[in-house]
Formats: C-alpha cells, sequence, structure tokens
C-alpha cells in the first residue's frame, strides 16, 4: 500500500488504524503479531523489579530535573549514567488530521468530502474548552503542573500495584508519558515498511521495564523543551478517544454534535472518561455507557474538588445518566465514499491525482507523505451545479442498469486556456467497497488514466483524426487540397514511419458512408472520410502525426507508447485515450494552440491556513497559432453541416469538433469546443462487444446517444459561462489554393458509378 492511499479504494484511510466504532484496545493493531505475547516474569521477579525500579526511577526523575543535586553512591552513579544516556528528546510534530475537499458552489466554496488517515481535527488551544482542560488534568494527572514529566509518588504507587502483573500495564502515566508514547505510535505507522512499523510499535507499546524507563526519560525531555500549555493541547489532540476518533475536536463532533470549545462540563467529564480505556469506556458502544458513566463521574468530582466547577455543575453532572437522550451523535464519514453521489468522481480523482501536488514536496514519497499527515483544504476547479446536471445526463440517457450489454458513459469538461476541469462526472455511481455496489457501481474513473484510478482506456476513433489534420496543416498543405474518396486499399509501401518505408499487404479499410470521388480535406474532416485520411496520412511520416499528437498530451491511458500503424491515423489500432486526455487536446485547438494539461487544484490551503497556491497547468504553446486556427475552420464544419451537427446545442456559440466511432461501433465519441470550455463525451461498451449501431436504449439508436449527452452538458456548460467569443481566423494561406492529388501507386477504389453520387457540400467560412 502506497502511504496516504489504499491500494482498492484510493482513499485516504490507514490499514493501521481501527476501523470506526472499534476501540483501541478491543481491536488488535495490523502492526501486532497475531500469536503476540508479552512476557510474564513470576511474581517474585514482579515485585524485586518493580520495587527496585521504582527506588530507581525516583532518584533518576529527581536527578533529570535537578541536575545540581549532587549525589554519592557508585550505584546511583552509575544508574544515572545509564538512564542519562538513553534517548532524550522528542518532537511533538503534527499530528494526521482531515484532508477536506471543496468544490464551487452557487455562493462560493462547498465541502464535498473529508479524506484522512485518522478522524482529528487538531485544535490551537483557545479553540479547546477549560473543561476539557481541566478534566484531562484532574482526571489523568492532578500535579501536572508542578511535577516534570513524570510523577514519582504515583509511579512508586503504581509499582506496588501492579506487582501481580508482572509487566508495567497500567498507572503512574503522567500526560507527558501519554503523549510521548501516542507520538512515538504515530511515528511507527509512518514508516516505509510493514516490518520497521511492527518493530516501532512493539518499541512503544510494550509492556516492559525498559519501555516505561524510556518513556520517562522522554517526557522529561518534552517537559524541559516544551511549556506545559504545549503539551496539554498535544495531549488533547492526539489521544484516541474511541474507533477511529482522534482528539478532543473530532470525540467532540462524533459523540456530542458539538465542537471542542463549546463542550459542557459533564460532556467534558465524559470524553476525558475515554482516553483511559477506549475498549470500555468509547460512546460509540452502549455496552460501555456505565463504565463511561462511572469514571465520568469520578472525573467530576476530582473537578469539583481542585475547584474548577460549581457543587451545582457537579451535582447536574453526576445525576445525568449515560445513555442515548445524553448523547447526540454524529456521523463523520471518511472517503469519497461519503460524499454525495454526484462528487465522488471528482473526489477520487482529487484524491488519486495527490502525487502530482508539488506544494506537498519535491518527491512522489515526500507529497503522499505529507498528505497522509493531511490538515490540507484542496478548492478545486469542479462546479457543483454542472457537475449535477452532468450526473443526472448520464443517469437519464446511459442507464446505468442496462442489462442487454455493459454500457458506459463519461463525460469531462475543461476550460481552455486554464486547463481547470470543470465536470467529470459517468453513469456508473463511483463505489470502491469490496463487493463494489452492485452491477450499477464501479471504482474505475472512466474519465481518467489508469494511474489515477482509471480504465486503460478506449480506441478514439476518428476523433484521432485531428492529429493528421494538424499535421497536414503544419506541413504547409491547404484545407482545400483533395483526394479520390472512392480509394479504399493502399499499398503499405505508401506509408512511412519513422523515415522508413512500411512493409506487408496493402491496408484495406471502408468509409463510413460509401463516400467517393475527389473530396477536399474541409469535407472529409466534416464528414470524417477515412479514405481521405488515409491517403493524408501516406504523404506525411506516421511518427510526425503520433509526435503532433503527443505534443498535445495524447498518450495511453494504459501508460504503453502510443502505436505507429496507418490504422491509428483513423484511431483503428491499440491506442486506447481516456476522455480527459482528448479534451485537454482539442481545448489547446480552441485556444489557439496554447496547451494546458488537465488541473484540478485551483488552490491549495496548508496546516495553519497557508496558501499554498494552485496546480500548474503548464500552459504553453505546444503548436503554431496559424496551425491551431485553421484546423479550428475545418472542424467547425464537423459541428455545423457534417457528423456532429446533432450534438450542436445551437445556442449561439460555435463549437469546433469531432466525433468518433470505433470498429464494430463498440465505443463512440464526440469531442467538441467553444473558445470557453471544452467537453469529450465517452459512450460504449465497458467490457464486450455489443455493436451500438445495433441497439437502442431508451428509444434511441446507441450509437446517437452521445450527440444527447453532449447537447444537454454543453447547453448548461455555455448558460453558465455565457457567450464564448468566436475562434480565431485561420490562416489564409493554409485555405486557399488546394493541389488535387493522386491516388497513391498501387491503390484501389470501388469501380466508378455511372452517376457518383455528390459528397454533401459542407459551408467553407470566410478564414
Amino acid at each position: 500500500m502506497s502511504m496516504g492511499k489504499t491500494g482498492t479504494s484510493r482513499a485516504v484511510q490507514w490499514q493501521d488504524v481501527p476501523p470506526p466504532g472499534i476501540g483501541m484496545r478491543d481491536w488488535r493493531h495490523p502492526l501486532e503479531s497475531a500469536g503476540q505475547t508479552k512476557q510474564t516474569p513470576n511474581k517474585w521477579q514482579a515485585v524485586l523489579g518493580f520495587v527496585v525500579f521504582s527506588i530507581i526511577a525516583g532518584i533518576l526523575c529527581t536527578v533529570a530535573i535537578t541536575p545540581g543535586l549532587a549525589m554519592t553512591g557508585m550505584t546511583a552513579r552509575q544508574t544515572v549514567g545509564i538512564f542519562q544516556g538513553l534517548p532524550g528528546a522528542i518532537q511533538i510534530g503534527q499530528l494526521p488530521q482531515r484532508n477536506r475537499i471543496f468544490a464551487n458552489g452557487p455562493s462560493g466554496p462547498v465541502q464535498i468530502a473529508t479524506v484522512y488517515a485518522e478522524n482529528r481535527e487538531a485544535d490551537a488551544w483557545d479553540k479547546i474548552s477549560p473543561y476539557l482542560k481541566d478534566a484531562a488534568v484532574d482526571g489523568e494527572d492532578k500535579n501536572f503542573y508542578t511535577h516534570g514529566g513524570v510523577d514519582v509518588p504515583s509511579l512508586v504507587r503504581a509499582a506496588a500495584s501492579n506487582v501481580g502483573a508482572g509487566s508495567v500495564q497500567s498507572g503512574a502515566s503522567t500526560i507527558a508519558m501519554q503523549v510521548v508514547r501516542n507520538i512515538q505510535t504515530e511515528d511507527a505507522l509512518q514508516l516505509k515498511t510493514v516490518s520497521e512499523r511492527k518493530a516501532a510499535y512493539k518499541a512503544a507499546t510494550e509492556g516492559t521495564l525498559s519501555r516505561k524507563l524510556r518513556e520517562m526519560r522522554l517526557a522529561i525531555g518534552i517537559s524541559k523543551e516544551y511549556s506545559k500549555q504545549q503539551i496539554l493541547n498535544a495531549y488533547l489532540n492526539i489521544a484516541n478517544f474511541g474507533g477511529n476518533n482522534y482528539g478532543v475536536e473530532a470525540a467532540a463532533q462524533a459523540y456530542f454534535s458539538t465542537t471542542a470549545l463549546k463542550v459542557t462540563p459533564v460532556q467534558a467529564a465524559s470524553l476525558i472518561a475515554i482516553v483511559q480505556d477506549p475498549s470500555v469506556r468509547s460512546l460509540g458502544n452502549k455496552a460501555n455507557y456505565k463504565a463511561n458513566e462511572t469514571r465520568r463521574n469520578f472525573i467530576l468530582g476530582r473537578m469539583y474538588s481542585a475547584g474548577d466547577i460549581t457543587k451545582a455543575q457537579y451535582e447536574s453532572g453526576k445525576n445525568t445518566p449515560v445513555d442515548a437522550k445524553f448523547l447526540n451523535p454524529s456521523s463523520v464519514r471518511s472517503g469519497c465514499l461519503a460524499a454525495a453521489v454526484s462528487y465522488r468522481w471528482i473526489c477520487d480523482y482529487t484524491v488519486n491525482d495527490v502525487d502530482n501536488l508539488t506544494q506537498l514536496g519535491k518527491t512522489k514519497a515526500a507529497r503522499e507523505a505529507a498528505w497522509a499527515v493531511g490538515g490540507y483544504d484542496v478548492y478545486t476547479t469542479f462546479d457543483t451545479q454542472l457537475q449535477d446536471a452532468a450526473t443526472g445526463i448520464l443517469a437519464s440517457l446511459v442507464p446505468a442498469d442496462e442489462t442487454r450489454f455493459n454500457f458506459g458513459g463519461a463525460v469531462t469538461t475543461i476550460e481552455p486556456g486554464t486547463g481547470h476541469l470543470l465536470v467529470m462526472a459517468e453513469n456508473k455511481t463511483y463505489d470502491d467497497t469490496l463487493n463494489g455496489g452492485g452491477y450499477t457501481a464501479t471504482a474505475v474513473n472512466f474519465n481518467v488514466d489508469r494511474n489515477n484510478g482509471g480504465s486503460s482506456g478506449f480506441q478514439p476513433g476518428s476523433s484521432y483524426k485531428l492529429f493528421t489534420l494538424l499535421e497536414w496543416l503544419q506541413q504547409g498543405h491547404k484545407l482545400t487540397d483533395s483526394f479520390d474518396a472512392s480509394v479504399r486499399s493502399i499499398p503499405m509501401s505508401s506509408f512511412t514511419a519513422c523515415g522508413k518505408k512500411l512493409g506487408g499487404p496493402a491496408y484495406t479499410f471502408k468509409n463510413d458512408e460509401n463516400e467517393q470521388g475527389s473530396t477536399t480535406i474541409l469535407q472529409a474532416t466534416a464528414h470524417s472520410i477515412n479514405s481521405v485520411f488515409l491517403q493524408m496520412a501516406s504523404k506525411l511520416d506516421l511518427c510526425d502525426i503520433r509526435d503532433m499528437a503527443q505534443s498535445l498530451g495524447i498518450h495511453n491511458a494504459n501508460g504503453q507508447p502510443l502505436s505507429v500503424l496507418p490504422s491509428c491515423v483513423i484511431g483503428g489500432c491499440d491506442n486506447s485515450l481516456a476522455p480527459m486526455t482528448l479534451a485537454a487536446a482539442y481545448a489547446a485547438v480552441a485556444n489557439q494552440g496554447n496547451y494546458c494539461s488537465a488541473v484540478a487544484v485551483e488552490k491549495l490551503v496548508g496546516p495553519g491556513g497557508k496558501n499554498l497556491g494552485a496546480q500548474s497547468g503548464n500552459c504553453h504553446q505546444a503548436i503554431p497559432a496559424n496551425i491551431a486556427n485553421t484546423a479550428a475552420l475545418a472542424l467547425q464544419g464537423v459541428m455545423k453541416g457534417g457528423t456532429g451537427s446533432a450534438a450542436n446545442p445551437n445556442d449561439g456559440n460555435a463549437f469546433l469538433g469531432k466525433t468518433g466511432t470505433t470498429n464494430n461501433s463498440l465505443h463512440t465519441w464526440i469531442v467538441a469546443s467553444t473558445t470557453k470550455a471544452t467537453s469529450a463525451v465517452w459512450i460504449g461498451n465497458i467490457s464486450g462487444t455489443q455493436q451500438l449501431r445495433k441497439i437502442s436504449v431508451g428509444g434511441t439508436l446507441a450509437a446517437l446517444i452521445r450527440h444527447k449527452v453532449f447537447r444537454a452538458v454543453m447547453s448548461n456548460v455555455d448558460a453558465y459561462l455565457g457567450a464564448a467569443p468566436a475562434f480565431a481566423a485561420a490562416d489564409p494561406s493554409l485555405v486557399k489554393g488546394g493541389h488535387s492529388f493522386g491516388s497513391p501507386p498501387g491503390s484501389s477504389g470501388l469501380p466508378p458509378p455511372a452517376a457518383p453520387p455528390p459528397v454533401v457540400p459542407v459551408p467553407v467560412p470566410t478564414p
């Protein structure tokens, strides 16, 4: 398991902490071996050990606290030397706490999820009620303000009471010593390997004299290094309060639906009653109520004796039964599964994108470690209104419960010029539990790459033709150049890849609508004519087409290198892309060739409220503006008179785009854009081989559902963002003055009909 993220769910939860509802002591920590047993010396060894230990501890604590004290006797000096040779320094560092994820709502940021290793929200001193501070001191360590980290009289009494146990099991642990133990336990969970974590955890928790002695030495050390206020504040934030609730803030919220600052005296005493033995006194289990009440009343008595509460508060508190009426629990849930259905996918993507948040550290390991410690607020670029709408559209048009085949749909919307992700939705519900939520749910995000929690991608079909078009223009060719669309077979030797001619049998193909006759690049783009694009590719180098695609961020979702074959030109090879990848590429064309990688974080706020800035889209000029703008002219024909016409919202905004249908219509696409937003829609087979052109869903041919989804999604986006500026003008030198290319030598086509049907004309916008 990578630190900070689980392997299955990828939500931020440790496998080394008890699950919610299970106390620390009735849950076997994973770092403990199943058969692990504690050493149990015989009774007389225990008597001798504890008595000697108590006397020595008293002497050593006195020396450590008052170094100037003169000591005589060889035994005392030797013992002091051994004790002072132990590590004496430990840091009260940042404790693991919650990370919060926000999206943009109608009136500002809206929290959509909480993810954490431990349910903790560390509070500053002035955010914690004095009642909690008094309850902790009076109940756990009444001499806290006068001793130097170790309470010697209490230690001696505890030694006597524990003789029968044969090991250091309970008693005499000051607040400082408990802080030390909890810090060491937390540090153990942060180590890299399981063996390291187990060894460190055992050293921090084993019931031996040596562990107790180390704990005392470190407690004295932090008492010298930190103020009493700092130590008590750390204790109240680090202690376990049952289950996965750590610190008084999480406990107050979980059990009383209030804050640590607003708890009453009786609530404060009941919370502090838990820490001594969460398995017996946790308020998460009604079987513990009586034990909690007994300990709580003891603490209330101590608080009254110390003058920290009035007699009326004491009497009222002890006469209040600990029962369901006393409690007001709230459900504090971690992870993306706890988010509203619409926001689970954007939560999942954000959590998986932590590795790319350079603000968290220079290396992947450093970033994961920082996220695991937590305390970050992630303000994402996603919009709740647009996300809600897209989720509803997919649910309606691409039903997750379609049983005739495994029907999938996804849409990513991105902002050109920034790379900000606005929408990430799919038809299946996010569910990362072991049973996967059933047929209508999945943990696979169809919008993104496999290493971001996605799939291995999908064949792009003709949406990949964009890159041949761009390379065609890059080589100085024109949109009004023309080819014979009747060609159906091209010798493999006509193709070049990385400067070398290909070999093998001729490459044969077909046109979707059986188009024939002389056809310009403009017409071929609008109607997605395979034969023209393959003949264009025969005049180029296939590796240059690949490089053009890569310059716009195109890569396989499974991490494999892009293939270089003639079939790739029309999206029919083994290249498999994620919708987010295609959306970012088309957004660059809409933005005059300026490419921005997709980003989800517009602001990251660290612990203490420090603004760590936004995630960078690394925007740069990937292709010349005149090339992008001229390609945009051709792509506008797709959306007005071409294969994408049915998807056009016709809301007054200009659109560029490209459709795609793969072999046997297993997958269908439309990727299209205004100057303000780009959406990539994939509709297809999650698994299986159902031909979408041979089945209807909800009264619509499945292959055409992409148009309905895109039109509905972008209608909402356009209404939300407002009118989009027109696309920049094409380069006239790349439009007019086209050349008619002959068929590649050795190619073959359909026999010319008596009266060739004309290609449907597409209006050529004025460049």
